[in-house]
C-alpha cells in the first residue's frame, strides 16, 4: 500500500505542476495588448469630449465651450506620444484652435487652446 500512496503522490504532485504550464502557454502571435488605435477613432473620440464638454457647460480656459465647436473646420492629431495624444479642432467662426488631451487608452486628460499641457 505505501508504494500505491507514493505513485498516487507523484502523479497528483505532476499533475499540479503541469496545470499552470498549460494554462498559461499560449500560441505566438496572440499578445495581450490592444492594436493602437487609427487616428480616425483618435479624432472621434476627441470630437466626443468636445460634445460632452459643451452639454455639461465645461470651462476651458475660464469660459463654457459654445455649440459652433461641434462643427470645426479642421481636426488633426497635433501631437501623439507613447503616453498621450493632443488632438486639434480649428474653429470656423475664430481664430481660435482647441486642443484636447487624452491618454493613450482614450481617456480625457484636459482641454486648453494652447496645445501646452503638463505631462
Amino acid at each position: 500500500m505505501p508504494a500505491f500512496k507514493q505513485l498516487v503522490a507523484s502523479i497528483c504532485l505532476a499533475s499540479t505542476l503541469l496545470v499552470p504550464t498549460v494554462a498559461f502557454s499560449h500560441a505566438d502571435g496572440h499578445g495581450h495588448q490592444a492594436a493602437p488605435p487609427t487616428t480616425e477613432q483618435v479624432i472621434d473620440t476627441a470630437s466626443q469630449y468636445i460634445t460632452q464638454l459643451i452639454e455639461k457647460g465645461e470651462m476651458v480656459e475660464g469660459a463654457p465651450l459654445n455649440a459652433s465647436w461641434n462643427n470645426v473646420a479642421e481636426k488633426k492629431i497635433y501631437k501623439k506620444t507613447l503616453r498621450n495624444y493632443i488632438v486639434s479642432f480649428k474653429a470656423k467662426e475664430s481664430d481660435k484652435i482647441l486642443y484636447i488631451l487624452m491618454d493613450n487608452r482614450g481617456y480625457f486628460r484636459g482641454a486648453n487652446y494652447s496645445g501646452n499641457f503638463e505631462q
